[in-house]
Order: C-alpha cells, then structure tokens, then sequence
C-alpha cells in the first residue's frame, strides 16, 4: 500500500513541475507589438469583406422579423453586406414583413416568378436562384 502512496506522490510532484514549468513559459512569452505604431496603441478593425446571408423561406411570418432583426443590428457596415429573403411559396405575411426590411440591405426574390414547373427541392432552388 506505501507503494502505491509512493508512486501517487512522485506523480503528483512531476505534473507540479511540469505545470510550474508550463506557466513560466507562457509568461515569457513577449507581447506582440504591431511595427510602426507608438506602444500601446491598437490597429483598429477595419471590415473590408463583402457578405450575402441568403435565406429560403417559407411561410416563416412568425420568425423571419425577429431573424432579419438580428441580422441588421450587427455592428457590420452596412455597405459591405446584403440579405437576400428567397420567398417558397409562402401562404402568409412572410414576403410584407420582408418588404419592411427593404431600408436595411435587405431584398426580396419571390420563387415562384423564376420557377413554372413543380419540383422535388424547393430549398435548393431557392438558393441557386
């Protein structure tokens, strides 16, 4: 039984060591200094990437509001993204809720004027439109 006591202490002590090891590493590390700029100071983040949410929809009056809501109130400019609401055949409100949106980059395609044909997968052409 001391054996076991032994060999529990000796390797408890050699992660003790290795984590106190670990730790002294890390803080060794030197902070990273951005050239040319005074210490301290921080480069600003700048977006530059253009972005396009596309979203199928369909009879989606109860979500898609609190959903584009979202969307627009994020901190990105508003010139770098757009939202495109691709509306399935909606039987409800989903396509004047999104109309409401219009002012926020947001913009509306309605299926059933880009497909005559019935489909299997109205999901997937919503988004290949």
């Amino acid at each position: 039984m001391s054996i076991l006591i032994l060999i529990t202490l000796i390797v408890f002590l050699l992660y003790l060591v290795l984590i106190i090891y670990y730790r002294f590493a890390f803080t060794s590390v030197p902070q990273f200094q951005i050239p040319n700029l005074p210490a301290g100071r921080q480069v600003p983040n700048i977006p530059s990437t253009k972005i396009t949410v596309i979203i199928p929809a369909r009879n989606e009056q109860n979500n898609v509001e609190y959903c584009l809501q979202s969307i627009t109130e994020q901190s990105y400019p508003k010139e770098l993204y757009e939202v495109i609401i691709v509306d399935d055949h909606s039987q409800d409100n989903t396509a004047e809720i999104v109309k409401r949106f219009a002012d926020r980059n947001v913009k509306l395609i309605t299926l059933q004027d880009h497909v005559t044909s019935p489909l299997n997968s109205y999901k997937k052409k919503a988004i290949e439109i």
